[in-house]
């Protein structure tokens, strides 16, 4: 016989002995007359004297001869197949079912990267997730159930707290290269560290510690000497002049040069006279592997390095134990009147070649003198432009200045282009039309625009790398007392950004995926009428809101083209919000249970834009204020703001709460949205001190690379044409991380 257990108490609700019916309910006898902890078989008195097969937890089982009488288990099932059970799906029985294990300890039974001890380097027994199998627990995990870590990028497994050990014990830090010193440009919530090349172990502050115990430098071979020509173009250079052999470095035969980067493999402190690098001077001694062969060689040949690059002129050479000042003793340079020309030079093309790299990033120019090798550098006047680059694309010889890994789109001459709109940012990349670097034209604040769409952040260009591009507009507010362009609306201080006002354009939210696009200004629509702002394009209000009635915008109209409060779910049968739409009704359902006596006062404003490559998605920030509340919450004088949006895989009212109602004074108010209630201090000098309003939130919609998206914005005084109703809107811009119509399009708090 199996029993099947549902979660309605804690699982330590337990059975009794043949006569209780459900295990986790009362049985009407009495709670610790039938029960037994599934755990540890203490009953609820605390002396093990439950009621269950085995009574007091001592080894017996509850009879004569000791023996166990195997009895029914535990078993629970284990969806995710890491070994711990679902607390809600399991079955006592002896004969447990395939996939079902013999606990009950899973808080999360759809990941398998959750489970208890997941994270055993934080806590070995709390339920946590996992997932780069790094042992720290994820901060954020997307199971509720599961207790946050402190690993700040679980989908990395080189980033959690104390990666980067040499620089901090505790910070959540990225380390690919294990050597405990800390990415300086990490993705996502890393702390920055200081290593300048966290693929090279041998790269980071300290390495090259005979020469700076602080500079980030490359040292492969360990003598405490820096690569001078180290393989990453954004690592300090040092002075070792072969960084594969630690016998070899400035000072090492301190008997022939103390400041010459010369190669002393026997340790007796002359250098090799036939060193195994060309970039190495020859020293004196004769026979380096032997430390009973000191120096003096006889006379050897001596070049002239009128370049000072290291390397001398073979045609003027001349045998002498007494060089003249600044002759180098050999004779491999194939251009001596210049620095940058050198065996090895383009060191990763070939180390021994000679070479010309007259930007240092180790690529030869291909543009060369006779007798200098021709190298493969485009441009040999940019070190960040040479063959691979941009390592995300391939070996093709591109400009990558932000070391993103992609190509400039608009390179230097003679580089290839890439795929990367802005090559100064590494946060911009690919996805140009989803990040672009916005232009602002909405003015300043002395000097505002007269465009409504400008002052929203739209049609600043035809340049979609820089704005949202206009392809048809149409604004319909007749009255001009009814709408303005201002740099602020009341006097408040916004208390949860300094320095900023409370009903101004908002302070940059440093969302990479969907970049600020605020400007100085934004756009009031009302219901009623203001007069303009001051000089400085504050309008404060002193007349209450519930007085400022009508205007001379349109009364008693429907709802204007395109919106329709007709169900457009189902086909146009509605009952399936957000599926199944039908291209003319309202996809959400969220209009057609409205009761609309008449619609007055309205104020509506169209625009339609092409979708940008990569981009997925569209948001903007808005305020709503109403004095229709408090006295007119729950009555027809429901006044309303509508969001309609035509696009190809959605059409309807994209201003909806998250419960997929419409933003009315009502429904803001049930939904918790109107957060700014009566007396509010923010609401200070904006005539709605006695009413209330939402704090600032954003409407969030998706979108399709390259369709046409068409929105329409509409405000209307419902039933009546008294008791103001306003919207202030601004930062429209693109999202990179786009939503799900019915999940989590819609409104957001910012």
């Amino acid at each position: 016989m199996s029993k099947i257990y549902t979660r309605s108490i804690p699982l330590f609700c337990v059975l009794v002995a043949g006569a209780c019916g459900d295990p986790c309910l009362d049985d009407g006898q009495g709670k610790g007359q039938c029960t037994r902890l599934l755990d540890d078989g203490v009953g609820d008195d605390g002396t093990g004297a439950g009621t269950g097969d085995d009574t007091a937890g001592d080894g017996d089982d509850g009879d004569a001869d000791g023996d166990a009488d195997g009895g029914d288990g535990l078993w629970c099932r284990d969806n995710d197949a890491d070994g711990f059970g679902d607390p809600d799906d399991c079955v006592e029985t002896d004969d447990p079912p395939e996939g079902f294990v013999e606990n009950n300890d899973d808080c999360d039974d759809a990941s398998a990267d959750t489970f208890p001890g997941a994270a055993q380097t934080e806590d070995p027994e709390a339920c946590m997730t996992d997932a780069d199998d790094d042992g720290w627990g994820d901060a954020d995990p997307s199971s509720d159930a599961a207790v946050p870590g402190t690993d700040c990028a679980d989908d990395d497994d080189g980033t959690y707290p104390g990666a980067a050990f040499n620089e901090s014990e505790d910070a959540c830090m990225t380390d690919r290269d294990g050597d405990g010193w800390g990415e300086s440009s990490p993705l996502g919530d890393a702390v920055p560290g200081t290593d300048c090349d966290d693929l090279a172990e041998h790269t980071h502050p300290g390495a090259a510690e005979n020469e700076d115990p602080d500079a980030c430098m490359e040292d492969a071979d360990e003598d405490g000497f820096g690569n001078d020509q180290p393989s990453n173009p954004d690592v300090s250079p040092g002075s070792d002049c072969n960084d594969e052999d630690a016998a070899t470095f400035v000072g090492a035969a301190p008997n022939d040069d103390p400041e010459a980067c010369m190669q002393d493999s026997d340790g007796d402190d002359f250098g090799e006279s036939e060193p195994d690098d060309l970039n190495t001077f020859p020293g004196s001694d004769c026979d380096d592997s032997d430390v009973e062969v000191l120096g003096g060689c006889g006379p050897t040949n001596w070049c002239p390095d009128n370049d000072e690059d290291g390397f001398g002129l073979a045609s003027e050479c001349i045998e002498t134990e007494d060089p003249p000042e600044g002759w180098v003793p050999n004779g491999f340079d194939c251009d001596d009147g210049d620095a940058s020309t050198f065996p090895g030079a383009a060191q990763n093309e070939d180390p021994e070649a000679c070479m010309n790299d007259s930007d240092g990033d180790g690529w030869g120019d291909p543009d060369v003198s006779p007798g200098v090798i021709a190298g493969t550098d485009c441009n040999d006047d940019s070190a960040a432009t040479f063959p691979g680059a941009a390592e995300l694309e391939g070996d093709g010889c591109m400009e990558d200045a932000d070391g993103d890994g992609l190509g400039s789109g608009n390179p230097s001459d003679g580089a290839e282009p890439g795929t990367d709109c802005d090559d100064n940012d590494v946060n911009i990349g690919v996805d140009c039309g989803c990040k672009p670097v916005y232009v602002s034209c909405d003015g300043d604040a002395q000097n505002p625009t007269d465009d409504p769409f400008a002052a929203i952040g739209v049609g600043c260009s035809d340049d979609p790398n820089e704005a949202v591009v206009l392809e048809s507009s149409s604004f319909n507010v007749p009255d001009a007392g009814s709408w303005k362009v201002l740099a602020q609306y009341g006097s408040a201080d916004d208390p949860d950004n300094d320095g900023f006002k409370m009903w101004a354009p908002r302070p940059d939210q440093n969302n990479p995926d969907a970049p600020h696009n605020a400007g100085n200004n934004m756009l009031l629509l009302t219901t009623g009428t203001f007069g303009n702002p001051d000089a400085n394009g504050v309008l404060l209000v002193s007349q209450d809101q519930a007085q400022n009635g009508g205007n001379s915008n349109p009364d008693g109209i429907d709802y204007p083209a395109p919106i329709s409060d007709a169900d457009g779910s189902n086909g146009g049968a509605g009952g399936t919000p957000f599926v199944g739409c039908d291209g003319m009704g309202d996809c959400a359902d969220s209009l057609s249970g409205l009761t609309i006596a008449s619609l007055n006062d309205g104020a509506w404003m169209s625009f339609a834009t092409v979708v940008p490559e990569s981009t997925i998605g569209y948001l903007f920030d808005f305020a709503y204020m109403s004095a229709e509340y408090p006295a007119y919450v729950n009555t027809q004088f429901n006044d309303i703001f509508v969001v309609w949006v035509a696009s190809e895989g959605f059409t309807g009212n994209a201003a909806i709460t998250q419960g997929g109602a419409p933003f009315t004074v009502t429904e803001l108010f049930d939904d918790g949205s109107f957060d700014i209630l009566e007396n509010d201090p923010r609401l200070a000098d904006t005539g709605y001190e006695q009413h209330g309003a939402t704090s600032w939130k954003s409407i969030r919609g998706a979108a399709e690379p390259g369709e046409l998206l068409q929105l329409t914005f509409f405000l209307a005084d419902v039933a009546d044409s008294g008791f103001a109703t306003q919207v202030l809107i601004d930062n429209f811009r693109w999202d990179c991380t786009g939503c799900e119509y019915g999940v989590d399009c819609g409104l957001s708090n910012l």
